[in-house]
């Protein structure tokens, strides 16, 4: 108890005397290095707001130093001992308190009007610079530097958790507390930060999860507790309760830590006596006042990804590695028994490689002849019948063609009859051999236009062709018009990469799915092997054909997807170790070796 009260009131001093010539040196000082980081300052100024209220008037023996000319009346804008800002008559404007012991000074500061990035970044300078002053003042001796918060030593640490437990560890030397622990609201979740004399939290013991369910306690209060004595009315505090009965009856101070009028954390204090008098309140509160803005700020910068790393290592090594109950230590074992598993026992091994259904009878349907595209009635896509007409041509000029060598042949037949009269030999040889020329000429025309139409040669489905928008245009002889393929009867066509070709082999099985349809799956047997490499998008493919088993009546050529072909078993470790020699000997036989 001795102890106790002599550390209370010797280190953590309820008041200290400042100088004012100092003070205003100091404040000029420090106002002009802020003006210059800042740009469009059109008043800055350190206040002395001791005893003023909301609302009232600032005079000008209040200034303690200023720069510039006040564009808004100079009045006190809601708590003075609290942080606000704002924007008026196209001005931005700050008023930011600074805690130390005996005074109640507030730095004002209007800057011309900042849009939004810009009023962030004047802000978070400006925050930055108080935290300045402070020093600033206890290194100028105007405050006692033991009363203020180790902020340079809280500053040294880029870690939200680190700079925690520095202050608590701080603290509890300066207090002689029995047990200090800090916690932070994060989106609605409170986080228990630090506790001091530990060096690594372990959130799943009985002591942490008590102290944060009263640290939790505290927040919601947003009250000064002290338990047992001293409890606000109508407040509800179980879990101070039972941390106060189960782990050492310690007497127990917590503070809710208040940044902008918002609750952002809470402290709490455990002590051996129960004398509420020997530990000063309203200096801890000065004390959280000038740590919780630091705290705000590393809470704002994001983790490096090595830390975020380290931080999932340490998760989970303390998951596993130690657990404290008997049912963490059982589930910690089954699951190092399911990995030693799954690395040694053989599993059933797969290819995945890309697969394409195609049809097994494949014909491309050009035109015979050039003409006209008359009429299509199908496109790809259709399913459809043998003989029926798939696209017709204009006929008209064929049909004159032909009807001028039918004149012909009615011209040389009554020209022999008249040789064949007049007994005129040569003529009648003549005559008959233009006659058999006209006839083949006769023939000829009649083929084509019978074969001048796209007729399916077979049933089946048009894969491609689509001759809608080439409707009366002209068309080359023997260019592709459409493709068709057979309908019930298909090839899967899988695309093996070339360092998987050698597990494969003729009858081998697999399964597929499909990109239509990925919830059902197709057995399929390996039937062909093409010994060529094709080469495909910078890698080597060997080309194989498989025959699909089951139900294939919703399969349409052209349908893609993956498929796994079974490779035998191993197990992991087994396969992987071959895959990585494999690929050691691969590449020291290209160097040469």
């Amino acid at each position: 108890m001795g102890d106790v009260q002599g550390a209370s009131r010797s280190q953590i001093p309820a008041a200290v005397s400042a100088n004012q010539q100092s003070l205003t040196r100091v404040s000029g000082r420090w106002l002009r290095w802020q003006c210059q980081l800042l740009s469009s300052v059109r008043f800055g100024a350190v206040v002395d707001l001791t005893g003023l209220g909301t609302g009232a008037g600032i005079r000008s023996q209040m200034l303690i130093t200023s720069i510039g000319t006040a564009a808004v009346p100079l009045i006190v804008v809601g708590d003075p001992n609290s942080y606000h800002q704002n924007s008026a008559m196209g001005v931005t404007y700050w008023q930011v308190p600074v805690k130390i012991p005996g005074k109640s000074l507030c730095v004002l500061l209007h800057v011309s009007e900042l849009n939004e990035q810009e009023r962030l970044a004047a802000d978070r300078l400006l925050r930055w610079g108080v935290l300045n002053f402070t020093d600033w003042l206890a290194d100028a001796q105007v405050v006692a530097a033991q009363s203020l918060p180790p902020l340079r030593l809280m500053l040294s640490h880029k870690n939200l958790e680190q700079s925690a437990a520095r202050w608590v560890d701080d603290l509890q030397f300066r207090t002689q507390a029995s047990r200090i622990s800090v916690a932070w609201d994060e989106g609605g979740r409170t986080r228990l930060l630090a506790i001091s004399g530990v060096p690594a939290l372990d959130i799943r013991r009985a002591l942490p999860r008590a102290l944060t369910g009263a640290l939790v306690e505290s927040m919601q209060a947003e009250k000064i507790i002290r338990y047992p004595n001293k409890v606000p009315s109508a407040i509800d505090l179980i879990k101070h309760q039972q941390l106060h009965e189960c782990h050492g009856e310690h007497h127990i101070l917590s503070l809710p830590l208040e940044h902008n009028s918002v609750c952002v954390g809470s402290l709490l204090l455990e002590f051996d006596s129960d004398n509420e008098e020997l530990f000063d309140v309203e200096s801890l509160q000065q004390e959280v006042t000038m740590a919780v803005p630091v705290l705000v700020t590393l809470s704002d910068t994001k983790p490096g990804i090595l830390s975020s790393f380290r931080r999932i290592l340490n998760r989970c090594h303390q998951r596993l590695f130690k657990p404290d109950t008997q049912r963490q230590k059982i589930a910690a074992l089954a699951t190092f028994g399911f990995l030693l598993l799954a690395l040694l026992f053989p599993f059933p091994q797969h290819a995945s490689v890309q697969g394409k259904i195609q049809g097994a009878d494949r014909q491309v349907l050009a035109a015979t002849h050039a003409g006209y595209l008359l009429s299509a009635s199908a496109r790809a896509g259709d399913p459809v019948r043998a003989g029926q007409v798939l696209a017709q041509f204009d006929h008209t000029r064929m049909n004159l063609e032909r009807d001028t060598w039918v004149s012909e042949l009615t011209r040389l037949d009554a020209a022999l009859v008249q040789a064949m009269s007049a007994r005129d030999r040569s003529a009648i040889g003549r005559l008959r051999a233009e006659q058999a020329a006209a006839s083949a000429e006769l023939e000829l025309m009649d083929h084509h236009i019978n074969e001048s139409d796209i007729i399916a040669p077979f049933d089946g489905i048009l894969v491609s062709g689509d001759l809608d928008d080439r409707l009366g245009s002209s068309v080359s002889a023997g260019e592709a018009l459409f493709q068709i393929a057979s309908l019930n009867d298909y090839t899967l066509q899988l695309d093996v990469p070339e360092q998987l070709a050698a597990d494969v082999s003729q009858g081998s099985e697999g399964k597929m799915r499909f990109a239509a349809f990925p919830s059902k799956a197709y057995d399929f047997s390996v039937d062909t092997l093409v010994p060529v490499a094709i080469p495909q998008e910078g890698a080597n493919v060997f080309r194989m054909r498989a025959a699909l088993n089951g139900d294939t009546s919703q399969i349409r050529p052209g349908m893609t997807g993956v498929a796994k072909i079974s490779i035998g078993q191993r197990s992991l470790i087994s396969r992987s170790l071959d895959l990585l020699r494999h690929r050691l000997r691969y590449w020291w036989w290209s160097f040469g070796a």
